[in-house]
């Protein structure tokens, strides 16, 4: 944010962030000095990996419960394959 403040970083990053004071609330506020930072959708963080990977992990059902990476990738496998018809609509990894 130093570089924000004093002007240093590239043009187009002027009107990300803003400070409070510089918004029109009609109020005066403690934190007048500090930067708004924009708020981030919830759609925005639902295709982060991180997420994403943890959705695909809870809609694998049983076959995560393997003991060894082995058996789990085997049976990941069959499931991508179609040998396992039946746990295939429980996993969407090619949407």
């Amino acid at each position: 944010m130093h570089a924000v403040t004093f002007n240093y970083c590239h043009i187009s990053f002027n009107t990300v962030w803003t400070k409070n004071e510089n918004r029109d609330l009609g109020n005066l506020l403690r934190n007048a000095n500090e930067y708004q930072l924009p708020r981030v959708k919830i759609e925005v963080t639902r295709r982060m990996p991180i997420y994403t990977l943890l959705d695909e992990w809870n809609r694998l059902g049983d076959a995560r419960f393997h003991r060894n990476r082995e058996t789990f990738e085997i049976t990941v496998k069959n499931i991508l394959m179609g040998s396992n018809p039946s746990s295939l609509h429980t996993l969407s990894v090619m949407d």
